[in-house]
Parts: structure tokens; sequence; C-alpha cells
């Protein structure tokens, strides 16, 4: 009879030791993780459409009425119409002006007259400096 308690008490010690154990607690978590989490994702999942579902709905109801403005103003139509064309000129008018200043610089940088001139007056300028008479 003393025997049986002995192996139950040394039984038990083992098993409460296992599931005391590292990997005992960490197979737990994972479980805990794996049956929780999908469910939290799923939840999260719903909100977000629910929340975004009722934004579109926000915009399109926005949308809605100031295209019904929009609709029956022709003065509207024409003022918009003047001011983009407007803009694809002042647009033109940039996009020239930046090609022309990118030309100029080509051509400073590259026409050979130019650089000569620029390499004969930093000579000059390098050699007043060392006080040689040109």
């Amino acid at each position: 009879r003393d025997h049986n308690y002995y192996v139950r008490v040394a039984n038990d010690t083992s098993r409460q030791r296992k599931w005391n154990s590292a990997r005992c607690m960490e197979r737990s978590a994972e479980a805990y993780r794996e049956s929780y989490i999908p469910d939290t994702k799923g939840e999260k999942l719903a909100e977000r459409r629910k929340n975004l579902a009722q934004l579109l709905q926000h915009e399109n109801l926005v949308y809605q009425s100031e295209m019904r403005n929009l609709r029956f103003n022709p003065a509207l139509i024409g003022d918009m119409s003047e001011r983009v064309a407007y803009l694809r000129e002042q647009k033109e008018l940039q996009r020239k002006k930046v090609a022309e200043e990118k030309m100029k610089q080509h051509l400073r940088l590259n026409a050979p007259e130019l650089r000569q001139l620029n390499s004969r007056m930093l000579k000059n300028e390098v050699e007043k400096g060392l006080g040689n008479p040109a």
C-alpha cells in the first residue's frame, strides 16, 4: 500500500514537472495564440470593412451632392474651362523657360569658344595671383 503511494506521488511530480517545463508552456501559449489570433484578425477585418463602407457611403453622398450642384451651373463650367486653358498656358510657358535654361547651360558647358575663353580668363587670374605678368 505504501508502495502505491510513492509511485503515485512520483508520477504526479513527473507530470507536474512536464507541465511546468518551458517546452510545455510554449506549446500551450502557441495553441492559445493559434486559437485566439484568427478570431481577432477576423474581428478586426470586419471592423475595418465596416468603417471603410461607412466612409465610402459618406464620400458618395458628398460626391452626389457636388455633382447635383455642378450639373445645372453652366457659368461654373465656363469658368472652369477658362481656368484649365490658363493653367495649360502657364505650364507650357514654364516648360519652355526650363528648356531654354537647360539649352543655355548646355551651350555654356559644351561650346569650344566659350571653354577656351573661360580657360584664358582663369589662366590670367591665376597668373595675376602669382604675380607673373601676362
